[in-house]
């Protein structure tokens, strides 16, 4: 429990200190505090869910691959960057060294653009480093994927939004359901038309090219093959639940850019929506979570701007 502990102690004491330098971190500190994150979560020993399953499919699947075959068998983007570490003959700490640089990364922009990126830090700490990024490695790259994609769209740039998000979907097909996200960001409706255009195609495409995986995934999570149950979904939905309510009701205090409010908006509403169905698909609602778990970090470091009062921090 040390490395656990030390590693959540540091943005801890740090968000305390958020006036210490000119900038909103100390960025020498900053930086060491990522290059320590970096080594807790590539080095693990045989810790997380996935941990065992990609080691074996490094050992034993990857002999056939095609590079130019699409098809499902894992993900396809996964399964090419495993197939390139075995080509090279490397082992399988490369694998997690390269999605927790892509994770780290997307981490780090998502932190740093609040009032209090440590305090952020503090917040993604149980639920996304220590769950997602630990224990689900392919959506955690593909969650940062979409933390690039949302900064695209959010400074307009629709190409690399949907750029970002298709690479996302080779890692973790789940990420297909954010091509949909431009359609409520637009504000002409000729515009909300192409968009769901290009977005409704790009999803047949991937779903015609991935049928069978994407049937055998609904068959898990949502028809007669459903057997998972995510214990603790109840009570980090009802939790995320509650604050997603929150932020809609105080979100025109948190002085957010007319994108990044709609898309924050956005995913409370989808969250929102999401509860109801952990009565049912628990695993289901608490993979999804994970999408829109940011919403906490958005609200958590903007609450003070509900008061009046402004909140002292030790600087």
């Amino acid at each position: 429990m040390t490395p656990y502990f030390f590693i959540f102690t540091i943005p801890i004491l740090s968000s305390l200190f958020p006036k210490i330098s000119k900038n909103k971190v100390f960025i020498p500190g900053w930086y060491l505090y990522l290059f320590t994150l970096f080594i807790f979560i590539a080095l693990r020993e045989n810790i997380g869910g996935d941990w065992v399953n990609y080691k074996y499919i490094l050992d034993n699947r990857l002999n056939t691959f095609n590079f130019l075959n699409l098809e499902y068998r894992s993900e396809y983007l996964f399964e090419l960057i495993l197939w390139v570490i075995k080509k090279l003959d490397l082992n399988i700490y490369f694998f997690f060294g390269f999605s927790s640089v892509i994770f780290i990364l997307a981490l780090s922009i998502i932190c740093l653009n609040q009032p209090n990126p440590w305090l952020a830090i503090v917040i993604s700490f149980p639920f996304l480093i220590n769950l997602l990024s630990i224990g689900y490695t392919r959506q955690s790259i593909a969650f940062s994927f979409l933390i690039f994609a949302i900064y695209a769209i959010i400074n307009n740039k629709y190409t690399s939004f949907f750029f970002l998000i298709f690479i996302g979907t080779l890692f973790h097909k789940s990420l297909v359901l954010f091509f949909l996200l431009p359609f409520f960001l637009t504000s002409g409706l000729t515009k909300k038309i192409i968009f769901f255009i290009i977005s409704s195609l790009i999803i047949l495409i991937l779903y015609l090219n991935m049928k069978e995986e994407f049937q055998r995934l609904f068959f898990i999570f949502l028809g007669e093959g459903l057997y998972f149950e995510s214990k603790g979904a109840f009570f980090r939905s009802l939790f995320n639940t509650l604050v997603c309510f929150l932020f809609l009701f105080f979100s025109k205090k948190f002085n957010l850019e007319r994108n990044e409010k709609i898309i924050w908006q956005i995913f409370a509403l989808a969250s929102i929506a999401l509860f109801p169905l952990v009565f049912y698909y628990s695993t289901l609602v608490d993979r999804l979570m994970y999408y829109f778990y940011p919403i906490q970090i958005i609200f958590f470091t903007r609450f003070y701007m509900i008061s009046n009062f402004d909140i002292k921090f030790i600087n």
